[in-house]
């Protein structure tokens, strides 16, 4: 694609008139970004504004007077100098006049090459350019570089929690150039390290049998024999539209890996989603393990220690425990405590086991000694 003639005028960039309304036509200079990703364009607004729009927001390229503000603010004679780039989600047009017919074309037909390009894009090369779409919108100062600050927003873009430290420590692992920041391959090992986990690998091979991604039906199945839902196959199409980066995938019906891991991170599929405990206790489970941490503004949290869970505050836990735990079964409950919290949030869970459960909670032996054994949950 950089070969093509019309691509490298893009990248060469030029100036066009913008057009608003009668009054308002400005020239402003427009350039395709080396990334092919990413148009730049001139503006005189604010310090802060947006300067660049993405490729992948792009809809259609029409050339000639078809908008609405193009036919009502130029002239006939101009058609063949005049273009539309038309968004998706109803963002507004942008309507342009080239200096020639010539330019004009090379507008359009590069432009039109570029989108076509990305959206033919392999698996692979998709989730790069989602992960790169993500990472531009979390980089505030559009550096193209990721502070460990920006990657923290960067991964919160894409529902990604994680310990602080953990992220740091791999921040730091791929900075190979010791600058501070992360750029390109960086930002790439970065997302690699941080989402292959073996064990999704493996669950999604399994059910990953249309092409290596997994079609409506084999979601489906997961969801049935794996998440043990009442889902249907309105279920499996809804989460792969709310859930698949990939458009291409997503038309077809079909759930990424990307898409899968997009799908783990949000309520209905997260390990610690508080209706997956509520569900556990309601089908007669009689032991939940708790991971224990050290939370913000002295609250502890919930999650699974260096991997992608969400947190959920230790007292919004033991809340649902109190309420759901002898809803369909008498028998004890057992909470299974991993505790890494300090002492003062330890004292606080404490608080919370006592006040929250109440008379529920055993603190002392049942009986006139201690048992040498306890019954299986």
């Amino acid at each position: 694609m950089e070969g093509d003639v019309n691509v490298k005028f893009l990248l060469t960039g030029g100036s066009l008139v913008k057009v608003r309304s009668n009054n308002w036509k400005k020239n402003r200079f427009f350039k395709l970004q080396e990334d092919f990703r990413t148009v730049f364009q001139e503006t005189h607004k604010i310090i802060g504004r947006k300067n660049t729009f993405s490729i992948d927001d792009i809809d259609t390229v029409r050339q000639g007077r078809h908008s609405e503000g193009l036919e009502k603010y130029t002239d006939e004679n101009m058609e063949d100098r005049c273009f539309s780039v038309i968004f998706k989600n109803r963002r507004k047009n942008l309507d342009l006049i080239a200096s020639s017919r010539e330019e004009a074309a090379y507008w359009t037909t590069g432009l039109e090459k570029v989108v076509r390009a990305m959206h033919n894009l392999s698996r692979q090369e998709s989730s790069e350019h989602w992960i790169f779409n993500c990472m531009r919108k979390a980089d505030k100062n559009h550096d193209n570089k990721m502070t460990l600050k920006e990657m923290k927003n960067f991964l919160r873009t894409i529902n990604i929690e994680v310990n602080d430290n953990y992220a740091e420590m791999l921040f730091k692992k791929c900075d190979t150039s010791k600058s501070g920041t992360l750029e390109g391959s960086e930002i790439m090992h970065f997302y690699s390290l941080l989402t292959n986990r073996e064990e999704i690998n493996v669950i999604y091979s399994k059910y990953a049998c249309t092409g290596g991604q997994m079609s409506a039906e084999d979601l489906l199945k997961f969801l049935v024999y794996e998440q043990r839902e009442r889902s249907s196959m309105s279920d499996a199409l809804r989460l792969i539209e709310k859930c698949e980066p990939d458009e291409t995938a997503k038309e077809n019906g079909h759930m990424t890996k990307d898409g899968f891991l997009m799908y783990l991170q949000q309520a209905e599929g997260m390990i610690f989603n508080m209706a997956h405990k509520d569900l556990a206790l309601m089908k007669s489970c009689r032991c939940v393990e708790l991971d224990c941490w050290d939370g913000e503004n002295g609250e502890p949290v919930i999650y699974h220690g260096y991997t992608l869970t969400s947190k959920v505050l230790f007292k919004d836990v033991i809340k649902a425990i109190k309420e759901y735990a002898f809803k369909t079964s008498q028998y004890p409950v057992i909470l299974s405590l991993e505790n890494h919290c300090s002492l003062e949030q330890q004292k606080l869970m404490a608080h919370y086991l006592r006040s929250i459960l109440g008379r529920a909670l055993v603190t002392e032996p049942l009986g006139d000694k201690m048992p040498t054994h306890f019954p299986s949950p």
